[in-house]
């Protein structure tokens, strides 16, 4: 985010957020390639990157698109 939007007591804005970065927990990888990989586009947040220790990959997400009525990312690359 723009560092000027940091410069608030409040909470970040989502419209703020240009990258979201997740490390994929072991516990729960569901949150980050189902959960957040619907929510994120629906708050605007253009880029979305994944990266996997479990193994070793990364999934970058963008291009931000009405798919069956809802937000959802166009691009991908692992």
């Amino acid at each position: 985010m723009p560092f000027a939007a940091t410069d608030t007591d409040d909470a970040f804005s989502a419209d703020a957020v240009e990258l979201a970065v997740e490390i994929v927990s072991p516990s729960n990888p569901e949150n980050d390639y189902q959960d957040k990989i619907r929510d994120y586009p629906a708050m605007g947040i253009p880029h979305y990157l994944i990266i996997d220790p479990r193994n070793g990959t990364a999934h970058h997400h963008w291009r931000i698109v009405t798919d069956y009525g809802r937000p959802a990312y166009d691009n991908h690359l692992a």
